[in-house]
């Protein structure tokens, strides 16, 4: 897109300053910019994936461990970019909680925290 100074861009709705700048924080200590705020490769990269920036590196840095490393990190990445699946039901709702429950458990793994 070619913009050089995102902190003065003509959006058509403008985020806030505080957050552009924490973001663009963000971008340089992910090594996804330079110190003038130039995409560099890594930043390219990112911008490519349809993920958080921090996720997209991690991604990226999975891939050149070894193939299972990319592979667990999908998942990983994968889980933590969903909403949760568990509806808020009210407390005082005993037969909605009992299947709520019974459904976390056919999906749960007794060895596991989670």
């Amino acid at each position: 897109m070619g913009i050089r100074d995102v902190l003065n861009f003509d959006f058509l709705d403008k985020p806030d300053e505080k957050c552009l700048r924490r973001d663009l924080k963000q971008l340089y200590l992910l090594d996804a910019i330079d110190d003038n705020g130039e995409l560099r490769k890594l930043g390219d990269e990112l911008a490519k994936l349809p993920l958080d920036p921090t996720y997209g590196k991690a991604l990226l840095a999975s891939k050149m461990v070894s193939r299972g490393c990319a592979d667990d990190m999908t998942n990983l990445l994968s889980m933590l970019s969903t909403e949760s699946i568990w509806l808020g039901i009210s407390r005082s709702d005993e037969n909605r909680l009992a299947i709520q429950q019974a459904t976390k458990d056919r999906f749960s793994d007794k060895r596991s925290d989670h």
